[in-house]
């Protein structure tokens, strides 16, 4: 189940502050590259999901696939399994993402960011975030491929964790 899908650049998807309702499984909101994709920007949006949900995936499909400039900001992610979930599949692949501004609550993870893919680069700014979750508050930030490089910053954020790590893992 997905609620909206971005698959082009320079995309605004400004919310106003209305409301994403999301049942089920999947995501409320997917951008996802099988090439380049860059200058997205999602603000002011509320998701309110389910467990089995997740609130932002960010994904790139394919060798030599490039997320540049993706941008969450001033977002509200409520009652999912994990409120951002960046996954690169594939080698010779770039991700740059930012989410700031953000509040991530009752779900059972805020971030999860995993780079695989050989020859990648991660490049992940967490900013200014106020992260209510069940387990794990930043999961897992990581470039584990060969020749692989990770740029992160985490910075100003208030992360309340029930029975998990504030930061789990940040590795290469």
């Amino acid at each position: 189940n997905l609620c909206i899908a971005v698959t082009a650049s320079d995309v605004v998807l400004d919310g106003n502050d209305q409301t994403i309702t999301h049942t089920g499984t999947g995501e409320a909101i997917n951008v996802t590259s099988q090439g380049s994709i860059s200058n997205v920007s999602i603000r002011s949006v509320t998701i309110e999901g389910e467990s089995d949900a997740n609130g932002v995936t960010i994904y790139t499909r394919g060798d030599s696939a490039n997320l540049q400039d993706i941008q969450l900001v001033d977002n509200r992610i409520n009652d999912t399994d994990t409120a951002v979930d960046a996954v690169m599949d594939g080698s010779s692949s770039e991700i740059n993402l930012s989410i700031r501004d953000g509040h991530l609550v009752n779900s059972t993870e805020a971030i999860d960011v995993d780079g695989d893919g050989d020859d990648s680069t991660v490049e992940v700014s967490v900013v200014n975030n106020t992260m209510t979750i069940e387990n794990d508050g930043i999961e897992d930030i990581d470039a584990e491929g060969e020749n692989s490089t990770l740029t992160v910053e985490v910075t100003d954020n208030i992360i309340d964790s029930e029975s998990g790590d504030a930061l789990e893992d940040i590795d290469t």
